[in-house]
């Protein structure tokens, strides 16, 4: 995903703490099979969520995930 707002977005809609963990495995393991510029992408993605006023992805969750 280029656009890191819309994800938010999403991530907000979904309002499913419980499965941020689980979320964040599958992009992760997908992103295995990705070019490194994909994989420098999530990385961004998923530090732009944790560090959004809206905490949408905690620390503890990014680390079990």
């Amino acid at each position: 995903a280029n656009d890191e707002e819309e994800v938010a977005s999403c991530v907000k809609e979904l309002n499913a703490p419980n499965f941020y963990p689980t979320m964040v495995s599958l992009w992760v393991t997908d992103s295995f099979e990705r070019k490194n510029i994909e994989r420098d992408r999530l990385t961004k993605l998923l530090v732009s969520l944790c560090k959004s006023r809206n905490h949408l992805l905690s620390q503890r969750q990014l680390i079990n995930g």
